[in-house]
């Protein structure tokens, strides 16, 4: 007899930039939203549209 073993992979939840070729993540707190919101503002100064940056 064998016995079946199931490894569980965590997930873990965070924000990501939606930018195109962007891998800007951070974790779902306040101080992750204060640096998303810091990363997006440095997309605004570039000229990349609003609609891009959400």
């Amino acid at each position: 007899m064998t016995e079946k073993t199931e490894t569980t992979k965590q997930v873990n939840p965070i924000w990501k930039c939606q930018v195109k070729d962007y891998d800007f993540t951070t974790p779902p707190t306040l101080k992750g939203w204060n640096k998303l919101k810091g990363h997006q503002l440095h997309h605004s100064k570039r000229g990349v549209l609003k609609k891009e940056r959400d």
